[in-house]
């Protein structure tokens, strides 16, 4: 549902930027490294005085790292974001050092965190949905005119979901001429029933996994690549190639790609 890009946009504010001396994100995840997160937090709060992040034996212990960063948090004015926590372990390890600071806590799990202010990011209203694929697509109806019937379809087939209908909106673009009879189709394909499990009367379900909205997103993904496929070099292809020989969490060095 966008949550780590509505937490990036909201510490980009002007109003929120110039409120803190540091705004630091650790890329959390199901499986941390409590250290090198630590460590990284470390060389934020520093600006890179603390060194480069080296390897695990030369990163010391827990304690001594969170010691580290309450001395670099003296006397600043600090917000940090922890994105996508999976364990209230992992977060009271790491805002164990951070009391003075704001946190702002992304997950996909429901009340993980009893006693903070939760934020729920629910699914996107219709017409903001008409709205982000018809400006992904590079759409622009005329005053008063009526939203084409494909889009009302298509954003249905992406669950309101920002990612999918942003990628929706760049297949859109890829038939530009004939995206009114094309892109239904292509949203379809053959999994209509598993793209409907996250429609807008099952999306604010407590109990429900994030499943549906993995294997929704990865459809609109596969999708929006077979219109590629004739381009087995296009870079777009080559990078989801790339990307997909690393786990999901892994921190992979731009030099990879280089």
């Amino acid at each position: 549902t966008g949550k780590s890009c509505f937490v990036a946009s909201l510490v980009r504010h002007p109003a929120v930027s110039s409120a803190y001396q540091r705004i630091c994100w650790l890329p959390v995840g199901q499986m941390p490294d409590l250290r090198r997160l630590l460590a990284l937090l470390l060389y934020q709060l520093t600006r890179g005085e603390s060194g480069t992040i080296g390897n695990n034996e030369q990163l010391g212990d827990l304690v001594a790292l969170q010691q580290k960063v309450v001395t670099a948090m003296n006397g600043l004015h600090v917000l940090c974001v922890l994105d996508d926590v999976w364990d209230p372990a992992h977060m009271r390890v790491l805002a164990a050092p951070l009391e003075s600071a704001v946190l702002v806590v992304t997950t996909r799990l429901h009340h993980l965190l009893p006693g903070a202010h939760h934020v729920h990011c629910g699914l996107l209203t219709r017409d903001e949905s008409l709205q982000l694929l018809l400006r992904a697509g590079d759409v622009a109806l005329p005053p008063n005119a009526t939203v084409p019937q494909a889009a009302k379809e298509a954003v249905e087939l992406c669950g309101r979901l920002p990612l999918t209908i942003a990628l929706a909106g760049a297949m859109l673009q890829e038939h530009a001429d004939d995206w009114e009879r094309r892109l239904v189709p292509l949203l379809r394909g053959d999994n209509r029933a598993e793209l409907r499990k996250s429609s807008l009367n099952e999306g604010d379900n407590d109990n429900d996994s994030d499943d549906d909205e993995e294997s929704l997103e990865g459809r609109i993904i596969t999708s929006s690549l077979s219109l590629l496929h004739a381009k087995k070099h296009h870079t777009s292809v080559v990078l989801f190639m790339m990307c997909a020989a690393f786990p999901g969490d892994a921190n992979v060095a731009a030099a990879v790609f280089d």
